[in-house]
């Protein structure tokens, strides 16, 4: 029963907002996202116009994904996702999706990854 509810909530979430407008909100907080994270050193795994709206995979070319993702969690409050198999260590992931895909959201994640790189990588 619980899990209808939450479907019946989220459904009116996306009947609110509109599919058009959330379907745009995410491909901006993806080309905001990806953008940043460019900015910053970062390498992109897959090119644009291949590029998920719910999520963005993240080379660390300083290959510290370990020590950035515990540096977001424990002193930035920010959990990101590592990745698995050969990629693991290499890559990490950025979800971007639903009611939390914001500008707020993506400025939030990009100045904590400035203030890791203050911190891990001696460089900004």
């Amino acid at each position: 029963m619980n899990n209808l509810k939450a479907l019946r909530k989220g459904i009116d979430r996306v009947l609110e907002e509109g599919l058009e407008a959330r379907f745009q909100r995410h491909r901006e907080c993806t080309r905001q996202l990806r953008q940043g994270l460019q900015a910053r050193g970062f390498e992109l795994c897959v090119p644009d116009t291949l590029a998920s709206h719910g999520v963005t995979s993240v080379r660390d070319p300083r290959n510290k994904v370990a020590e950035l993702l515990a540096y977001l969690r424990e002193e930035q409050g920010i959990a990101l996702a590592g990745s698995l198999g050969e990629l693991k260590g290499k890559v990490f992931r950025v979800g971007h999706m639903g009611t939390g895909a914001t500008a707020e959201a993506i400025k939030m994640v990009l100045a904590a990854l400035d203030q890791a790189s203050i911190a891990l990588y001696h460089d900004r």
